[in-house]
């Protein structure tokens, strides 16, 4: 967090049992999870948090208090986070980076922290039951899930008791695996409990965004990848402060998109980014 650009004077890492960030431009709280059995959980979900708090944190202070000096959406948002989650250090210059560091700060010299591996351990397509420890690939069936029950449940169609049937149905229609436990099946995420009906296309809307901002940052920083393999940082986080984070909520998300990219949000971008990373 601190090397990609976290200002721990305005914030803090702490632990909970679902990674999130919250807060104020001043005081920016991330917390994460620790999974023993997969170190890179955690890394995974610090990173997307970190992406949520530098956004926040690089709001124009002058406007701080005032509606245009907000964040402009959750879209945008996770645009942000899943830009540095999965774009930047998902990306092989970031894994030499950070085999680089586990060399050093821990003395790992191993063939399983060799860069080529770590990359693979990052790309990886596997079916999950859980939506925040999925791939890139199939991710978005995850998203597509809860959309559908959700216009059902909007539309009477089921009752609140038919959730977990409906939703193990609905899974296993698009991932043909049947859930076990509720715990990997309806009761796994936070956002209807606490009323944030119609939050989860914004994380796939947020992967569109991510991938053509991305597409347009690696024009315009062409050393971008060197950067990051020898874990500099500072050009990117200026690169989004400068086109993203300082414009608040003083344009709308298509106008930034169009300012930044000379286009309207378009599907062709995280085709072509997924096509170049998967295939």
């Amino acid at each position: 967090m601190r090397q990609i650009g976290f200002d721990f004077t305005r914030g803090r890492l702490d632990k909970s049992v679902h990674p999130f960030c919250g807060g104020s431009t001043n005081d920016v709280r991330i917390t994460t999870r620790y999974n023993n059995d997969n170190p890179f959980s955690s890394l995974d979900g610090v990173m997307h948090e970190t992406g949520h708090a530098l956004y926040e944190l690089n709001l124009p202070k002058d406007w701080m208090h005032q509606p245009a000096g907000k964040s402009r959406g959750m879209a945008m948002h996770e645009s942000q986070s899943l830009l540095i989650e999965m774009q930047i250090t998902r990306s092989l210059a970031f894994k030499k980076f950070l085999s680089n560091t586990l060399n050093k700060k821990f003395n790992i010299k191993d063939k399983a922290t060799n860069p080529e591996n770590l990359y693979k351990l990052g790309t990886r397509v596997n079916k999950s039951f859980i939506r925040v420890e999925s791939d890139e690939v199939t991710y978005p069936l995850h998203i597509i899930l809860r959309f559908n029950l959700e216009r059902k449940i909007f539309n009477n169609e089921i009752n609140i008791a038919d959730i977990p049937d409906a939703w193990n149905d609905e899974f296993n229609r698009l991932f043909n695996l049947s859930i076990n436990k509720d715990t990997d099946g309806c009761l796994q995420d936070i956002h209807w409990f606490a009323g944030l009906f119609g939050y989860f296309p914004t994380y796939s809307l947020g992967a569109l965004t991510a991938a053509q901002f991305a597409s347009q940052l690696r024009i315009d920083q062409e050393e971008l990848d060197k950067e990051i393999e020898n874990g500099e940082f500072s050009n990117l986080v200026n690169w989004l402060k400068k086109n993203i984070h300082e414009k608040a909520s003083f344009f709308s998300t298509k106008e930034v998109l169009e300012q930044v990219t000379k286009s309207p949000l378009n599907a062709k971008y995280f085709k072509e980014y997924i096509t170049n990373r998967y295939l």
